[in-house]
């Protein structure tokens, strides 16, 4: 069997992969460098057309890809909440905004070891898989000590 590309809500992924046939280790243990990108590059979706059915889908060129961003922050309804719902193990987006007001979501899973971590309040960097779900491009956090946002003061509400 051939090995077949398709998508799910516009990630790509392999189908059908026959382990003893289609896939080679070639080396393990090596390190990951990220790729440091622009949200504009993040943003800028390329169309590809698949094979098999001919369907049309718009992806991230980074896809799947460990990437960082820089002079970034969470948005001023994010900052200062958990991750995700660690109690009800629910994923909750948390969005990360650059200076220019453009966003993207952080998406966290419940079952995180991070996830009743609060999002910080400063402005920094972040490392993190680049996902998607249809047209949203999303973060997704390898380690929590990849997200180096500084540690200015979280607003508080007074009721």
């Amino acid at each position: 069997m051939d090995l077949i590309l398709n998508d799910y809500s516009n990630v790509i992924q392999i189908d059908s992969v026959n382990l003893q046939k289609n896939v080679v280790k070639l080396s393990s243990g090596n390190q990951v460098i990220p790729t440091k990108v622009t949200f504009n590059q993040l943003l800028n979706v390329k169309s590809y057309t698949t094979s098999a059915n001919s369907n049309t889908f718009e992806v991230s060129p980074y896809q799947s890809r460990l990437v960082t961003v820089d002079t970034v922050e969470f948005m001023a309804g994010d900052k200062n909440k958990p991750f995700a719902d660690a109690v009800g193990k629910n994923s909750v987006d948390r969005y990360l905004a650059n200076v220019f007001g453009k966003s993207i979501a952080v998406r966290t899973s419940g079952y995180a070891g991070f996830a009743s971590a609060n999002t910080p309040c400063g402005i920094g960097k972040m490392t993190a898989v680049v996902s998607q779900y249809n047209q949203d491009i999303q973060f997704i956090i390898r380690d929590y000590n990849e997200v180096q946002l500084g540690t200015s003061s979280c607003p508080y509400l007074v009721s």
